[in-house]
């Protein structure tokens, strides 16, 4: 275990009383002492052990006291660690569940008491005072999340909703939903329910923490993923993570990010923001418009693409900015894409206005969208009104001189148009009639009628 005190890193080992190398949870309590889990399957654990600074800080000296199965631990190998709101700690393992420690005296519940899974390896409090413990990690099968009232425990699976039955992490953010990472992505609870995030990309994802301005940082397995309830944005070796596996996030008080890797780990300062600026480029429908601010094209323009992009950024990459947009009149919701162009087909006839805006790597999103007027006119494929069916009935010869009284076949009169028309049906068989009939018609918009 290293500690850091902004100039240089000070380690600790067996050799200064920890009961084992491979620290797996550390916790600071309300009084200021530390407490470190050792561990992990095979590698033996070491129990717990609390560490009681001396007067001087910053001199590193300090007592050790370590806790093992013979004073009541339900394994020696601890994966969490947590101080609940009256005080008790608890101590999440592998194999041994949770053991809960009052200061006196250290009580184990295991799955006979109603516990998902043996292997505890995040935990948390919610505000109600609830406790979660998440089950399963690396090499052990997830049983999903278990609540815990203080007299009953309530499981929680993919069944109710989680993306995954592996629990790596447990977070309540501001609004106080609580969010579990997993094997899929993330999962969140808002009190009633479990559902994924739309969008999200479903990596593994091991750790979560909301900043000061209320963002998402969820350490996966392919970088840190930054989200702001609109937007994901992925940050990745290529733009100086020094690993992508991500097994931790923090922010400290000064507002940095930390980033806990397989390769080591990263300090993230966010900059200062700097929006980006939104071009459309063109539109594209029977020919490619350029340097238009709005267009009117006919509904036998089947396919209208519009094309963009965003200027210059030296924080994100060309194919990492998102763009968010939405065609107002025909879209009810924003859409993420990192495409650069997007289609629409079929579009009715109307009045649109395209929007879209690029954001960055930092989530920092155009001051205002670049905006394109778009209006679709009805222009008919053939004739307005058109012919469907004739049909001739068999007319005797005795009802030539009587054609006005008795139906002598049908025709169906369509308006393919939108709007009535007014039409003329002029009729004339020189076999039935001696002269020629016909019939004025108003046709409402999409109408058929047959006319005798």
């Amino acid at each position: 275990m290293s500690r850091y005190d902004g100039e240089t890193f000070t380690t600790f080992t067996t050799e200064d009383g920890l009961p084992g190398n491979y620290v797996r949870a550390i916790t600071q309590d309300r009084e200021g002492n530390l407490w470190f889990g050792s561990g992990y399957g095979g590698s033996g654990g070491g129990g717990v052990t609390r560490y009681q600074p001396s007067g001087d800080r910053k001199s590193g000296r300090g007592t050790f006291t370590t806790f093992t199965v013979q004073d009541g631990l339900g394994s020696n190998n601890v994966e969490s660690i947590l101080q609940d709101l009256e005080g008790n700690f608890w101590f999440g393992s592998f194999g041994g569940g949770v053991t809960r420690y009052d200061g006196k005296t250290f009580t184990t519940f295991t799955t006979e008491d109603g516990l998902a899974s043996d292997w505890v390896g995040a935990m948390l409090q919610d505000r109600e005072g609830n406790l979660w413990f998440g089950s399963g990690g690396m090499g052990s099968g997830g049983a999903g999340v278990c609540r815990y009232d203080g007299k009953t425990f309530t499981t929680f699976t993919e069944e109710d909703g989680l993306t995954s039955n592996v629990v790596f992490a447990l977070f309540q953010d501001k609004g106080g939903n609580i969010w579990l990472t997993g094997h899929n992505g993330v999962s969140r609870y808002d009190g009633s329910s479990f559902s994924g995030v739309p969008g999200q990309d479903p990596s593994t994802t091991r750790s979560i923490c909301q900043d000061s301005d209320g963002d998402f940082y969820f350490g996966t397995n392919d970088g840190v993923i930054r989200y702001d309830g609109q937007v994901f944005q992925t940050i990745t070796e290529r733009d100086g993570l020094v690993g992508n596996s991500v097994l931790s996030v923090l922010q400290d008080r000064e507002g940095s990010l930390w980033f806990g890797t397989t390769e080591g780990i990263t300090r993230f300062r966010p900059p200062s923001p700097s929006p980006p600026v939104t071009f459309i480029d063109a539109v594209v429908a029977d020919q490619r418009y350029v340097g238009l601010g709005e267009l009117k094209i006919p509904t036998t323009s089947k396919l209208i693409s519009f094309e963009f992009r965003a200027g210059m950024s030296f924080n994100t990459r060309p194919e990492a900015m998102v763009y968010r947009y939405r065609l107002s009149g025909y879209d009810e919701d924003w859409h993420n894409t990192h495409d650069r162009r997007v289609e629409y087909q079929d579009l009715p006839i109307g009045t649109y206005t395209f929007e879209v805006q690029a954001v960055d790597r930092d989530l920092t999103y155009s001051d205002k969208p670049a905006m394109f007027k778009l209006s679709v006119f009805y222009k008919p494929v053939s004739a307005t009104v058109r012919i469907s069916d004739i049909e001739i009935q068999d007319v005797f010869a005795s009802f030539y001189k009587t054609y006005a009284e008795h139906s002598v076949g049908s025709v169906v009169v369509i308006n393919d148009a939108p709007a009535p028309v007014d039409a003329q049906l002029s009729v004339f068989f020189p076999e039935l009639m001696p002269r020629p009939t016909s019939r004025k018609l108003t046709l409402e918009g999409q109408f058929m009628s047959t006319a005798v």
